[in-house]
């Protein structure tokens, strides 16, 4: 006899509250690894430790990762191509010569 396993989720809250974590589950597994890229984006003047929490936080998108290559000081951006082209935008805004 074969069984066959199942998942299920019981989320508890207001009407938007679950609305809303029912989209970001759903982007989150939405996506194959065939949509995702990967690109790298080398920072001048901002600090990569530092832009990738502030990047990541910003755009909170469930299935974009922002990794800091502190050796290269260089943002390394995981994720679906409309979430890197957020994330590319901001960074430009975000990696400027601070006086």
């Amino acid at each position: 006899m074969r069984l066959a396993f199942t998942a299920l989720l019981v989320v508890v809250g207001s009407i938007g509250s679950v609305a809303c974590q029912s989209h970001r589950f759903n982007g989150a597994h939405s996506h194959s690894a065939a949509d995702q890229r990967t690109e790298v984006v080398p920072l001048r003047y901002a600090h990569a430790g530092q832009t990738a929490a502030v990047v990541g936080n910003a755009l909170q998108h469930p299935s974009l990762r922002v990794v800091a290559d502190e050796r290269t000081n260089s943002l390394i951006l995981v994720g679906p191509p409309e979430a890197i082209v957020r994330a590319q935008d901001l960074i430009v805004r975000l990696d400027i010569e601070v006086k």
